[in-house]
C-alpha cells in the first residue's frame, strides 16, 4: 500500500506529474490485482483481511481509472464490490 500512496497522493510530488512515468503505475496496477485476487483465493483468508484486501483493490482501481488503464480499474473495482 505504501508503493500505491506514492502514486495516488495529489500535490507536486505526485508521480502523476512525470509524463514518462505512465509505464511504471501500469505495472503496478496490474501486479497489485494479480497479488490481491490471489490472497483473496485462499480460503483461510479472515474477514477482517479480506475487507482490508478490498479497501486497497479500490485504491488500485483509482490508480487505474487516474492512468487510463480502465479494464484493469473496473477488474479491481469489481473485485472490490465481492469482498465488501
Amino acid at each position: 500500500l505504501t508503493l500505491l500512496d506514492s502514486f495516488t497522493t495529489p500535490g507536486p510530488d505526485s508521480r502523476f506529474t512525470q509524463p514518462d512515468i505512465q509505464k511504471e503505475p501500469k505495472e503496478v496496477i496490474e501486479t497489485a490485482v494479480r497479488y490481491y485476487k490471489e490472497l483473496l483465493d485462499r480460503q483461510e483468508t479472515d474477514h477482517s483481511t479480506r475487507s482490508r484486501i478490498a479497501a486497497a483493490l479500490l485504491r488500485v482501481a483509482d490508480l487505474g481509472n487516474r492512468v487510463g488503464e480502465d479494464r484493469q480499474a473496473i477488474d479491481a473495482l469489481q473485485i472490490a464490490i465481492r469482498e465488501y
